[in-house]
């Protein structure tokens, strides 16, 4: 158990309150994954089952059987060598740690940001984190390192950066100006799931991607301004003021200034990034190239699906470049301890992804959690929902089920059994589907098997090693109810006035 001082008062003051304790992750996990062994077992001893998409008679499976626990005996090992955000999480964190190890992201970021008004900071931040869908899982590597970079360049404190990144990303997952490779996998779910209903008048099967262009389009203007205001009246008055120390070493109040040589190898390394990522889009676009999909598709292909490593070795590329360029002494560039340090770093959040591994594993074996998925939103159907009321409830399920499961593979849950059935009180599939990816990163900022929760924790003890997961969930939740009203309000604007969500495509069949 972790001592955690409570949250701070107003901004520079601290509030005096006893100290509470809030059981680590590892306790955390491990009540988590007790919980499912017992429920699964008492489950199945009484002889429950549920019926899964496509009609399969699914029995629930006890773990405190000969089956779950060799099931948990031999997948141990590659369930946690396969785990899916392990490989995306390293490899993203080995060229950040090139590019931070160096100096050259910190400089970036001063430059990019010296001329731009602090007030104006937080909702740039926002505004860049609710487009982190485009890079897929990447984006929660990624973006709330560079949003600490960001608050720490402007003399403000880095954990708000880090926190408000998470939490915007997490809440924008669902919009953005432009489309991303889950926008290929949700619209894939919801027209099979609407195949499902057969013939319904006024419904326009095949329209791809672009079904929910123009409301996610939106969303990504109005929601960071939101955020931002979140950010600033909200999250930073609970943030308690750190210490100068060699965690941050640079006071509240003080902006340091780039000198020349810096100037000179940040532009040098962003030139050289910007030579290696235009080589690899002509790659991308010449017809024929391999990095094309099936049938030449540019957006269903093998770039857009493997941005990490593309991205990743572009901050290798810019942080050799700007190291070399501005001086930096040849012990401090050298690029195998760079790496090393960057994963040497990463080692407890290697120890909890094991860890949750575990746990998601007998969640899935187990069946707990489609029996739980699929008996909500049968429930959801019989009360008779419809129109604007149904979208909300769709969204307020995914809300509840994205603590346990997220992404695609929910909307798989819930997809064959909401789709047909409100398609036939007159709601459209695209409807639906942004009912559901508006909120279905909600609750994963208060989950204990996100694992991009555990990174962040990671990253914010290396600033305060006082920090818990507690402390870190209390305040990214902070951001939902925000979230949650906005996205109904610009939903409830398009369904009422008959906007379309997409080119063709509106909320209502018809």
């Amino acid at each position: 158990m972790v001592s955690v001082t409570a949250p701070a008062g107003p901004r520079g003051q601290t509030a005096q309150r006893p100290a509470r304790k809030v059981p680590g992750p590892l306790v955390i996990l491990g009540g988590l994954f007790l919980a499912i062994a017992l429920t699964s077992s008492v489950l199945a001893a009484c002889g429950v089952s549920f019926t899964a998409s496509g009609g399969k008679e699914t029995p629930i499976r006890g773990f405190f059987s000969g089956e779950g626990l060799l099931t948990l005996l031999t997948g141990a090992i590659d369930n946690f060598v396969g785990f899916p955000a392990l490989g995306v999480t390293l490899v993203m964190v080995l060229g950040l740690g090139v590019a931070q190890g160096t100096g050259a992201l910190e400089a970036a970021v001063r430059i990019a940001f010296s001329r731009v008004p602090a007030r104006v900071v937080p909702y740039g931040v926002a505004f860049l984190c609710c487009q982190g869908h485009v890079l897929s899982d990447g984006s929660f590597v990624l973006l709330p390192p560079l949003a600490m970079q960001i608050f720490r360049a402007k003399g403000r404190n880095p954990l708000t950066g880090l926190v408000a990144g998470l939490a915007c990303v997490s809440v924008g997952y669902g919009g953005g100006l432009i489309f991303g490779t889950s926008d290929v996998g949700y619209t894939a779910v919801t027209e099979s799931a609407a195949r499902l209903a057969g013939p319904v008048h006024g419904y326009v099967p095949d329209t791809g991607v672009t079904m929910n262009w123009f409301i996610t389009s939106v969303i990504g203007v109005v929601l960071p301004l939101v955020l931002g205001w979140m950010i600033v009246h909200v999250l930073e008055p609970r943030m308690t003021p750190l210490p100068a120390t060699a965690s941050r070493p640079n006071a509240p109040d003080q902006e340091v200034a780039v000198e020349r040589p810096q100037y000179r190898g940040v532009f040098a390394g962003l030139a050289a990034v910007a030579a290696y990522l235009a080589a690899v889009v002509v790659w991308w676009l010449w017809p024929g190239s391999v990095l094309r999909g099936d049938g030449g598709a540019l957006v269903q292909s093998p770039f857009l699906k493997n941005l990490v490593p593309i991205l990743a070795l572009a901050f290798v590329v810019f942080g050799m470049v700007y190291a070399r360029v501005a001086g930096v002494p040849r012990e401090q560039r050298r690029l195998l301890p760079l790496l090393t340090n960057s994963i040497k770093e990463m080692s407890g959040f290697i120890v909890i992804v094991f860890v949750l591994a575990q746990v998601i594993l007998v969640l899935t074996w187990s069946n707990l959690s489609s029996y739980f998925a699929v008996g909500i939103a049968s429930g959801l159907k019989g009360i008779g929902v419809t129109g604007y009321l149904a979208l909300i409830a769709v969204a307020l399920l995914t809300l509840v089920m994205s603590v346990f499961i997220a992404g695609t593979a929910l909307w798989g849950l819930e997809a064959p059994v909401m789709v047909p059935a409100l398609m036939m009180t007159g709601l459209a599939p695209a409807g639906l589907q942004i009912a559901f990816r508006m909120a279905v990163m909600w609750g994963s900022v208060m989950s204990p098997a996100n694992v991009f929760l555990y990174f962040t924790y990671n990253e914010a003890r290396k600033v305060d090693p006082e920090v818990t997961i507690g402390w870190l969930i209390r305040r990214t939740s902070l951001f939902v109810p925000a979230a949650m009203l906005t996205w109904f309000a610009v939903l409830a604007v398009f369904y009422f006035t008959g906007l379309p969500v997409g080119p063709g495509v509106g909320l209502k069949l018809g």
